[in-house]
Order: C-alpha cells, then structure tokens, then sequence
C-alpha cells in the first residue's frame, strides 16, 4: 500500500495565434459514415501549435476540420470544439458508442474503433487541416504505418497524456480548446478547483480505495501509470497500490482477495467486465467492499476537460462519503 507517487517530466506545450469564434460542426458519429458535414466559417489569421514530439506547425488560420483520437475529441467536444472524425476504442460490444470514452460526443465520423486504427480512405474523404493525437508514454495512438500515410496529406500533432500530470494535461486541452474557439473554460476549471478541494477535504478521513478492472478470470488493481490515479494520489487519497507493472497488476479470482479495501472503484470501459457480470461469483461476493455495499466506478481514461475530471473527483468524493 503506497500514498504516493513520482511526477514524470513532460514537455511544454504551447498554443498561439487567435481563437476562432465559432466552433467546427462535423457529421454525427457513425460507424461507417466520412460525409464532410457543414463548418461554419472562422476569422482569418495565423495559428501555430506545438506538439510532444518537438513539432512546430503553423497555420494561416484555425484549423477548421479536425481528426482527433477519441479521449482529445470527447475532450474539446465538452469545451464546444467538434471534430470532424474520431479514432481508438469507441466501440463497445455490439458496435454501440463507449460511453465511457467518448463521453456526450456525439457529432463525427469513426474512422477507427481499436487502438492504432485510422481508415485512411475515410480520413482523407473528410479533408481534414489537423489530426490531434494522444500519446501514451510517448506511444503514438495510431499504428507507425498508419500515422505515416495520413501525414502523406495532413499533419498530425500528438500530445502527451499519460506522463503528464492531470493538472498540466488539463490547463494543456484546455489552451487548445481556447485557441480552436473554445469558450467557458475559466468557468470548468472552476468546477475542478472545487472538486479538486471538496476531494481533498474528503481524503483526510477517507477509508481505504482499490481502483480495479474485471476480468472474466480475475481482475486487475491499477497502479500509478493511470494519471487521474496519480492525481487521487496528490490529494491525499489512500489508494491499495500493489508491487509490480506501470498499469495493474493482475490477479486470478483465487488470489483475488490479497488487497482488501472498504471502497472499489470499477473500470467503466467495455474493456472491463461491470459488477452485475460477476454478482453470482464466490471471490467477487468474499470482496470486503462488495459485503459493504461500496462499489462504484471510475473512469481510467476520461475526457481530458475540466468538467470531466471534475466529475470523475466528484464521483470518488461521494464514493468516499458512502
């Protein structure tokens, strides 16, 4: 059990030019759709970005249609920003939308529904000026083969946001979303400031927390290679850290009971199995949270927007609250 966690270094990020007034309004999400929507028109003026990577881009005005992969894209959908086209695991079992991912996004094509996966025939249909990828640990989100044919006819621009800590990672998105024509900003850091203090304060008396995913033959306790489990970490929360690997350790139902905690926090990805999946299994129900009747869930990998993390901080301040 650990308290505590190291700050991984980041690059700088910056953001500069003029921010459009209005923002890009692209198709509904759909599986299988590329049609180029309506984009309103945005003030002319230059634009620069530059990246994780070392890359400076300019552009002679704000990028008007954009490609993003979907926690970047759910990200400035929240701020008012769509993106004309979304890739990485937005697909749920039976094709439906990951909720869980894509939060309320709701207007763009998917153009890839698993890590590393971008249609490039549907992409270059959209026309995009910009692709915004997120990197993990410096690993592109788009496979090596893919990412080289869509730079053959648009840039891409990756961001950092795993190293990161949640905090730069969220004053990051949210220059970008300013500087794509975002408004309201100041007022969902606001929102996290308050959730930020409300956790805090909770942490001080909080119970014990595991963070785990379910897998159909046990399940995996996350460790500190998650960012908002770093971020928990920095307030004070006491969180079951187990020895071993940057993301989880995984464990067999048998051994599934050597971390016990009065509180677990659930993954509500489709990549994890939900609490009503496992309800009948002897190991889940030996759970001394689940025997309490403290479940709930979280999100490893939300929206990187003010409002998302503090809800995700909210959420755990009432898990911790009971």
């Amino acid at each position: 059990m650990a308290r505590g966690a190291g700050k991984p270094a980041r690059r700088t990020v910056l953001f500069g030019g003029i921010a459009a007034t209005a923002a890009v309004v692209a198709p509904r999400l759909s599986a299988g759709s590329a049609e180029a929507g309506p984009v309103r028109e945005v003030p002319p003026g230059s634009w620069t970005v530059s990246d994780d990577t070392g890359l400076r881009l300019e552009f002679p005005s704000v990028p008007r249609r954009i490609i993003a992969y979907a926690t970047v894209a759910s990200t400035l959908h929240d701020y008012g920003v769509d993106v004309a086209g979304v890739y990485g695991g937005v697909l749920a079992q039976g094709r439906k939308l990951d909720r869980a991912t894509l939060g309320s996004l709701d207007r763009a094509a998917v153009l890839g529904s698993a890590w590393g996966q971008l249609n490039v025939e549907r992409a270059g249909a959209l026309k995009p000026d910009l692709v915004l990828d997120s990197l993990q640990y410096g690993l592109s989100q788009l496979d090596p083969g893919v990412g080289a044919q869509v730079r053959k006819f648009c840039p891409v621009a990756s961001f950092e946001s795993y190293a990161a800590e949640l905090p730069d990672s969220l004053r990051r998105f949210g220059d970008l979303a300013a500087s794509l024509g975002a408004s309201g900003v100041a007022a969902q850091r606001a929102e996290y400031l308050r959730a930020r203090a409300a956790l805090r304060a909770a942490a001080r008396q909080a119970p014990w927390v595991l963070f785990v995913s379910i897998d159909p033959d046990g399940i995996r306790i996350a460790r500190t290679g998650w960012p908002l489990l770093r971020e928990y970490l920095a307030l004070g929360v006491p969180v079951v850290l187990p020895p071993g690997g940057k993301y989880a350790l995984k464990l067999s139902w048998e051994n599934s009971l050597r971390y016990p905690a009065d509180v677990l926090m659930v993954d509500a990805r489709s990549t994890s199995l939900q609490p009503e999946d496992v309800a009948g299994h002897p190991f889940w129900q030996r759970q001394k949270a689940v025997q309490a009747g403290r479940v709930y869930s979280w999100q490893p990998e939300p929206p990187l927007s003010y409002r998302a993390a503090a809800n995700q901080l909210t959420g755990l301040t009432r898990a911790l609250a009971g």
